[in-house]
């Protein structure tokens, strides 16, 4: 049972991360032109609180899947991670007011059927 604890943390953690990450890059805009501006402006942005943040969840999240892996396996708690596509779609609708088509709708849909039914035994 720990386990799937340990994947939920995971999913968390990473949905987070991407809200974060998503919220952050609406407020500094987009990435400049030359490769030098670029490296700059990626290298300063690790270091603003939300991105910062964001990363600090991928880190976690990492942690937290290693847990995972030592009490499941690989092809038991892989496929749950899959939920971590449906949540921030389903954010990125609610919080950003991005799109949600009713083909989003059928590939979310499919994609929990498919977690449903790679979880059973």
């Amino acid at each position: 049972m720990i386990g799937y604890v340990y994947v939920a943390v995971t999913v968390g953690l990473t949905v987070l991360g991407q809200l974060l990450m998503k919220w952050q890059m609406g407020q500094v805009g987009p990435l400049p032109a030359s490769a030098q501006q670029k490296i700059i402006f990626l290298f300063f942005l690790c270091f603003r609180p939300a991105a910062f943040s964001a990363l600090l969840c991928a880190y976690l999240g990492a942690l937290s899947w290693m847990a995972a892996l030592t009490r499941l396996p690989v092809s038991t708690a892989y496929p749950c991670t899959a939920m971590s596509y449906v949540l921030v779609m389903v954010c990125g609708w609610v919080l950003f007011d991005e799109m949600m088509s009713m083909t989003k709708i059928a590939g979310l849909t499919m994609i929990v059927v498919g977690i449903w039914l790679a979880a059973r035994n």
